[in-house]
């Protein structure tokens, strides 16, 4: 369940708290504004106003994750932060969800009484840097968003800071480098595949840039066919002689939600396997939840002509969405990877359910398992317990160029 932040410095700390550190993902701020909300007090009164305030934090509550964090600035105004988000669509998803919650109507004995949301969404660091600026952004997006189509607007304003340019020009260049991380086979420790992962230096700064900060600016851009294009030939190049040296190993290869807007996705991928001379076998894409949820008949379609091209697609950070599970049976997916953040807390029976729960309903989907962020030999052996086919983590190695895994690594 989330919390309730006591007021905005509380708020403030724990966004640029969550902001600090060297590699952290987007963190998106909602402003909800209940229009005419206060309109109400008149007609009906401060009992059934407070009682109507109730029941929207309840179903707020119901949406929302634990590492969420929810201020109440008035009765008819809330700030939302949403940590850890995957991409800006993952954001999207979350507004819609509150959104589709709250639009359902409230019934009070022989009333029934309906909100109207309006949802302003800012995107930490694209539209502010720290938790001031944040605010002021979500605000302003919120005045938008009663005007725009759906209710709920996103901030706008140029991002800090502007990486566009040298973005577009170093993918022009080649100038981005992989590094692939194991992934392996728990029941024996046998190494089955790798994650290829994309790492950026800033031309001038020489500073990483950390790949939630420029996957997030190439959505923003435009810039996702280029990414898209450089992340198949430079992960398929590397891969190639780590693939000769043991044909049996995968190469696991994350998209972005965007790269499913484009009808060439597949004809691509099968010119990049064609160029690099590798089977489709040897591929494994890793798709989020956004991605796939975002325009699900679209992109079933592509799963479909994925799947019939023989290479494998993963849905990747399982659990992190604002949805149902229920469209899992829906969807030709071949394998599911367990957010980090479940693994957290597995010495608890609950959560430690939780998991195995999500690994039975995987394999009864006919779906294998990897469990992302395992850190220590000990988390290792209660997945295996638990009956998780595959995982990745620190405990069995930190990314690394291909050079690194050829020589024994």
């Amino acid at each position: 369940m989330p919390e309730l932040s006591p007021d905005w410095p509380g708020l403030r700390a724990y966004i640029d708290g969550q902001r600090a550190g060297s590699d952290p993902l987007p963190l998106a701020l909602l402003h909800l504004h209940l229009r005419r909300h206060r309109s109400l007090r008149a007609r009906l009164g401060e009992d059934v106003l407070r009682a109507l305030s109730e029941r929207v934090l309840q179903r707020v509550w119901r949406v929302l994750r634990t590492q969420d964090r929810v201020l109440v600035l008035s009765d008819s105004d809330l700030l939302i932060a949403l940590p850890e988000m995957l991409s800006a669509g993952h954001a999207r998803l979350a507004a819609q969800a509150l959104q589709r919650a709250l639009l359902e109507p409230v019934q009070f004995d022989e009333l029934i009484l309906r909100v109207q949301p309006e949802i302003g969404l800012a995107l930490a660091p694209l539209h502010g840097a720290d938790a001031s600026a944040l605010q002021r952004a979500a605000a302003a997006a919120s005045e938008a968003a009663r005007t725009a189509a759906g209710g709920i607007a996103e901030a706008t304003g140029a991002p800090a800071p502007l990486l566009y340019a040298d973005l577009a020009r170093d993918l022009r260049a080649n100038a981005l480098t992989v590094e692939f991380q194991p992934i392996v086979r728990l029941r024996d420790g046998r190494r089955i595949g790798f994650e290829a992962l994309a790492r950026w230096r800033h031309p001038r700064s020489g500073e990483r840039v950390p790949p939630a900060l420029f996957v997030v600016q190439a959505e923003e851009a435009g810039l996702v066919p280029e990414l898209t294009r450089w992340s198949l030939q430079a992960a398929l190049r590397e891969f190639k002689p780590l693939h000769a040296a043991d044909p049996s190993l995968h190469c696991a290869l994350n998209l972005s939600a965007r790269a499913f807007e484009d009808s060439a996705l597949v004809e691509q991928i099968e010119s990049a396997l064609a160029i690099w001379g590798l089977p489709p076998a040897a591929l494994l894409l890793e798709i989020t939840e956004t991605a796939l949820l975002e325009e699900p008949q679209r992109n079933a379609r592509q799963l479909s002509r994925l799947r019939a091209l023989g290479v494998g697609v993963a849905l990747d950070d399982f659990g992190q969405g604002y949805s149902s599970f229920g469209y899992l049976q829906f969807l030709e997916l071949s394998l599911l990877k367990i957010d980090r953040r479940f693994l957290e807390r597995l010495e608890g029976a609950r959560e430690r359910g939780l998991v195995q729960s999500m690994i039975q309903l995987a394999h009864r989907l006919q779906m294998q398992v990897v469990a992302e962020g395992v850190e220590t030999p000990e988390v290792a052996g209660v997945l295996a317990q638990l009956g998780c086919d595959f995982a990745q983590g620190w405990h069995f190695g930190h990314p690394q160029p291909a050079a690194h895994w050829l020589a024994g690594g």
